[in-house]
């Protein structure tokens, strides 16, 4: 059921957010995001369910490490975001000219290729130490599909951010 929640909530996102097809990222990719955003917190939301191994075990699942890297990342990017609109309407209330605001295809860019590669570090990290367990059932099994996607994600996205950023 919560897998259902999520699809639905990504699919709504999707529809919600037609802007970003509009701001340079291709239609397909961009219809993408969101539902993987949404099942990578149906990951994390599954992992934490019980019965689940003890949290030094749990560290040691690369589906779990990767679905926790990524909402903690959107956790901190957006209490970043609502603080940074919130200074900046603060000022501009006061009357002080602020910059223009970061392009929301660009804001896209930048999570999408940071949490694929925070993925690939965290996975990097696992296999160096030695200490990757993988788990036997579908939880990790989910972890590890959405993971995989965001370290694809991340080869797609470095392309975008290097197609856009060249100089014309």
């Amino acid at each position: 059921m919560i897998l259902v929640a999520a699809t639905a909530v990504g699919l709504g996102l999707d529809r919600s957010f037609p802007v970003l097809e509009r701001h340079g990222i291709p239609a397909r990719w961009a219809a993408e995001l969101p539902c993987l955003a949404a099942w990578t917190f149906a990951a994390f939301v599954l992992r934490l369910r019980r019965p689940r191994p003890a949290f030094p075990f749990l560290m040691r699942q690369p589906g779990a490490v990767a679905s926790l890297f990524v909402v903690l990342l959107v956790a901190v990017v957006g209490a970043f975001g609502a603080l940074a609109l919130g200074v900046k309407s603060g000022l501009d209330a006061y009357g002080v000219r602020t910059g223009g605001n970061m392009p929301l295809n660009q804001i896209v860019l930048f999570g999408v290729v940071v949490a694929g590669a925070g993925v690939t570090g965290a996975w990097f990290g696992l296999a160096l130490s030695g200490r990757r367990r993988t788990e036997p059932g579908w939880i990790d099994l989910l972890g590890r599909a959405v993971g995989t996607l965001w370290v694809t994600h991340l080869g797609v996205g470095a392309v975008l951010v290097w197609l856009h950023f060249l100089p014309r």
